[in-house]
């Protein structure tokens, strides 16, 4: 291939993930894609000698840096889960407004009722997102709804929700089930640790 055509293949690159950065509905995905396309651009302009591609892309490159750096965490990130009764005002609120992503990923999730067991997860005092469970008798539980708002998905909250809160162990949960709604969701799961059980996914605590 001649040269003038890898330096294409550069630019078309440079140019793919500057329009993947803008599909990202996280912002911290689309700040760290948009940097690498624009420094792929950047060195795209160095090698045809076009300055102005290259001033446009460096100043690109600084301004995401910059957003990152303020977005980055400067001091230990802080989860924690509330419990809250199934009437809650808030609860309501929080459900109605991520409502049409909820269905999305779990189709099957319908409303809260009495006998759910709801918990809000909080980062940083701020809540990040919902789960709502339903007892299945005294050892056992399921997980109609584990819902995380876009912005806060970087953050693993699902790991620390099933890995470190404690909430399972302390009301004496040790088989957790929940239905895998669609594919993206079925995912997410298996990475929690949970594993196909028929139509059902299945973690057993030890």
């Amino acid at each position: 291939m001649e040269t003038a055509a890898w330096y294409e293949v550069v630019g078309y690159v440079g140019s793919g993930l500057v329009v993947v950065s803008l599909m990202m509905r996280s912002v911290l995905r689309l700040r760290v894609i948009n940097l690498l396309g624009a420094l792929i651009f950047t060195i795209y302009g160095v090698l045809i000698d076009a300055w102005p591609v290259v001033g446009l892309n460096v100043a690109i490159v600084v301004i995401d840096a910059w957003h990152l750096r303020g977005m980055l965490p400067r001091r230990p990130e802080h989860f924690d889960v509330v419990q809250v009764p199934p009437g809650s005002p808030f609860l309501a609120r929080f459900l109605h407004y991520h409502r049409d992503e909820i269905q999305r990923f779990v189709p099957s999730w319908r409303h809260v009722r009495d006998d759910h067991r709801v918990f809000l997860v909080l980062r940083n005092a701020v809540p990040a997102g919902v789960v709502v469970l339903r007892q299945m008798g005294t050892a056992a539980v399921h997980v109609e709804l584990d819902y995380v708002v876009p912005e806060q998905r970087d953050f693993r909250l699902g790991s620390w929700v099933y890995e470190h809160s404690g909430i399972f162990r302390a009301h004496g949960w040790m088989r957790v089930t929940a239905d895998p709604g669609n594919a993206t969701h079925r995912h997410y799961l298996e990475r929690m640790g949970f594993e196909p059980a028929g139509r059902e996914m299945l973690m057993e605590l030890r």
